[in-house]
């Protein structure tokens, strides 16, 4: 008998040992968020909301993965994933406030479309920019294997994204630490107008699972039974053996990228073809011909569903239009103390009779002190275990706190700093090296400050979210900027942070809009720095870390090891300088050092 192609299989069901219940149940899962984009196509006609991303015709994907993954089980959704939405059981109401922008919707508000997501429902909102959200997949997931839970996290992206750098890091990386997630693509056809044929040259995705060392799936994306069947199945494998997996899921776009930009680029065959592989229509025909649903019981549900919107709507409608209100969006975003008020910089006179440290000491130090106060703290960076990172400040780590928690890193940046998010995700704690500031512009500062809020992660203060759980992003590489020198008494501490922690500490809970700063002083070290970041536009992110004063070289035996003779002298004479002498003017002679 020939083998079936993925084309063949897209209209044939089989239901396995698949109980009537349990087809009736996909079936139900299947209906909802069809329903409901119909629903909102209509409103979008008549004006009500703003803008719609259709996932017609792939429902059977975001449904049948969904439902075969366990209620605490984390999905990263895509904008045309409804579908994850309603069968994890997010309430109409809320869901269709978020769509209205009212303050009781998932992002309070703040916009109208999927990027949300729900703590509570286990789903982490899409970044825009696509591509990102696979690195914090991997984060999630190295949390479950770390702690040696038996689970999976299922990530969702599209055959246009899979262009994206993000894509080969992100699979790269979960590779080569045996993560267990499911990298689902939706193959539907185009890059919002972009025909696959102008994205890649291979036939497959498959193909591509190849050359990462992984297994990959190809899947007939509108058949539920397929889709929900072949998941529930590598679902199960990867929580006794966890290792990744790409699931290619062959599907198509029947709308728009979105509404706005039309259909005109697509040829009408297409749609022809693919409407008789509609997953709704055609599952519910193989329902009504098995005798498993008869057409009462399919009217009445339709009734159930819409009379379930209708008052979804009628009751987010009739929700007030949100209001500026500035003391409840900066407790969105800044830490809280007990009384509700601002968390209080604990400020001391310097320490006494502790001896001086160069700085990268006392940034090792303070790494070591976090190791142990924070057992789940890993340590993610190029060369940072047995090597012991390019300044050593990680030398004996392994030893002392063990390889999973010191992790090399293949060469990539911006999966690692997604991995470190999706850590925080799961309440773990994170810090990141990267190569050099100019790549954290470049590989994630953006997805830093959208994937919190992307999250719905509660804000700090409530649920036992402390400011110190925000990822540490460490450079090896500084630029220089002007500021007003702190008093000589300024010691800097955030909550439970050491001043040691501090100084490897870089905070990115302020937002975009909002400017960071934080002096310190190691401890034993007369060193103070200013670390910020400042931005009105998160394309003009930068990061600046500016020494205002060097340990006292008194001799050359003190300076750092790695510097050559002449510029341990230069940094003598720097050190040495007048306290008279100016900012700016210690700041050059430093930098010759430096």
């Amino acid at each position: 008998m020939a083998t079936l192609t993925t084309e063949d299989r897209q209209l044939r069901f089989e239901r396995g040992d698949l109980s009537d219940d349990q087809l009736l149940d996909l079936y139900e899962d299947l209906l909802r968020p069809r329903m409901i984009e119909e629903k909102m196509l209509s409103l979008l006609r008549q004006g009500k909301i703003s803008k719609w991303f259709s996932g017609i015709g792939q429902e059977a994907i975001a449904v049948g993965v969904t439902k075969a993954l366990r209620d605490d089980e984390y999905v990263l959704p895509m904008h045309r994933n409804l579908g994850v939405f309603t069968t994890r059981g997010m309430p109409f109401p809320k869901l269709f406030a978020q769509w209205q922008g009212k303050a009781t919707g998932y992002s309070k508000g703040r916009e109208r479309s999927f990027h949300f997501g729900s703590s509570e429902h286990k789903v982490v909102g899409m970044i825009s920019h696509l591509g990102p959200q696979l690195g914090i997949a991997d984060g999630i997931a190295l949390a479950h294997k770390l702690r040696k839970e038996s689970r999976c996290t299922a990530v969702f992206t599209g055959d246009g994204a899979t262009s994206e750098g993000d894509f080969h890091e992100s699979l790269n990386v979960a590779a080569v630490w045996d993560l267990p997630v499911l990298f689902i693509i939706e193959n539907n056809g185009y890059g919002l107008s972009t025909p696959n044929r102008e994205q890649f040259r291979m036939d497959s995705f498959v193909d591509k699972a190849v050359g990462y060392g992984i297994e990959g799936v190809q899947l007939a994306g509108n058949n539920i039974l397929e889709v929900y069947r072949e998941v529930a199945r590598l679902a199960d494998s990867l929580r006794e053996r966890p290792r990744p997996i790409l699931v290619e899921c062959m599907t198509f776009r029947m709308r728009g990228h979105e509404e706005a930009s039309g259909t005109k680029y697509v040829p009408q065959e297409l749609f022809e073809e693919w409407g008789r592989k509609d997953p709704v229509a055609n599952y519910e025909q193989w329902l009504l011909a098995e005798g498993v649903l008869s057409t009462e019981e399919r009217d009445d549900l339709r009734a159930d569903i819409k009379r379930e919107i209708e008052e979804g709507l009628k009751q987010a409608f009739a929700e007030p239009e949100p209001l500026p209100d500035a003391e409840r969006e900066l407790a969105d975003v800044y830490a809280t103390g007990g009384a509700g008020g601002p968390v209080p910089l604990v400020l001391g006179p310097a320490p006494t009779g502790a001896p001086e440290k160069r700085f990268i000491d006392a940034i090792s130090e303070g790494l070591a002190q976090s190791m142990e106060r924070h057992p789940e703290l890993v340590l993610m960076g190029q060369d940072i275990a047995e090597y012991g990172g390019a300044f050593k400040i990680t030398e004996g780590f392994v030893e002392r706190f063990g390889k999973e928690r010191v992790r090399n890193t293949p060469l990539c940046e911006s999966a690692i700093l997604g991995a470190a998010l999706g850590l925080s995700v799961q309440g773990m704690k994170a810090m990141m090296e990267i190569g050099q500031s100019s790549l954290i512009v470049s590989s994630g500062v953006i997805r830093a400050m959208n994937a919190p809020v992307t999250s719905n992660v509660p804000p700090f203060g409530t649920n036992g979210v402390r400011p110190e759980d925000v990822p540490v992003m460490r450079t090896r590489t500084t630029t220089r900027s002007s500021g007003k020198r702190p008093s000589s008494n300024s010691i800097s501490r955030s909550g439970n942070t050491s001043s040691a922690e501090a100084a490897c500490r870089v905070d990115t809970s302020g937002g975009t809009m909002s400017p960071f700063w934080r002096w310190t002083r190691a401890p034993g070290s007369s060193t103070r720095f200013r670390a910020s970041i400042r931005s009105r536009e998160p394309s003009a992110m930068s990061m600046n870390v500016r020494m205002n004063s060097w340990p006292r070289a008194r001799s050359a035996d003190r300076c750092p090891s790695f510097m050559s003779p002449s510029r341990r002298s230069r940094l003598i004479d720097a050190s040495n300088l007048p306290e008279r002498a100016s900012g700016r003017d210690r700041e050059t002679l430093i930098s010759d050092v430096s």
